[in-house]
């Protein structure tokens, strides 16, 4: 599980894997790490999940060791994905798989907001993001990085009810860390996003 955040998924993958199987869950952010050894911890498959502290894109596995990679809205963080890709080939057992999820900003569209705030709102959150496009990438970066029987599937949903709404605060969030947005601003189009909801 690279990219395993607080570890939730790794305890799944572990339950998953069966008595036999072993997962081994990689992040780069310390917090992270501790609170996915506690998870496993918690989650009773402590002996079946190594929590690895990876300080740049080097996967600390050997050649061939996993027989799957998962990796869910990573790539796009990541200071190099054809790198990180490369080393996620590496590690990878021949006709091993790996799974990537991964967003593509330039594809949201969020009404009320006009496409230019949309952009306004991605534009303030960008240094957050080393590689906001990246899902229409994948398929390229897939193939440098040796990779093979490659299938891309495209999702889209619709989100009536605000379930997404915390991802947008979030943006804010990163707008107004990097000082690319202001507290007014912010503000407004919260309002615009919060009354849409309401309505």
């Amino acid at each position: 599980d690279f990219g395993c955040g607080p570890g939730f998924v790794a305890a799944q993958l572990a339950r998953l894997t069966g008595a036999e199987g072993h997962v081994h869950a990689i992040d780069v952010n310390e917090a992270f790490v501790a609170r996915a050894r506690q998870v496993a911890d918690e989650s009773g498959r402590a002996g079946q999940i190594t929590v690895h502290h990876a300080t740049d894109e080097r996967v600390p596995l050997p050649a061939a060791a996993a027989d799957r990679v998962y990796a869910k809205n990573v790539l796009e963080y990541v200071p190099d994905a054809g790198a990180v890709l490369a080393e996620l080939h590496r590690v990878l057992r021949p006709g091993g798989r790996m799974v990537a999820s991964d967003s593509d900003f330039g594809f949201v569209v969020i009404e009320p907001l006009s496409p230019d705030e949309v952009t306004e709102l991605f534009t303030a959150a960008a240094p957050a993001f080393r590689e906001p496009h990246i899902g229409r990438k994948l398929r390229a970066a897939y193939r440098r990085a040796g990779f093979d029987q490659i299938d891309v599937k495209v999702t889209a949903a619709t989100d009536t009810s605000g379930f997404m709404r915390p991802v947008i605060e979030n943006m804010l969030g990163y707008g107004l860390q990097f000082d690319r947005i202001t507290e007014a601003r912010a503000a407004e189009l919260r309002q615009q996003i919060d009354a849409a909801i309401e309505a």
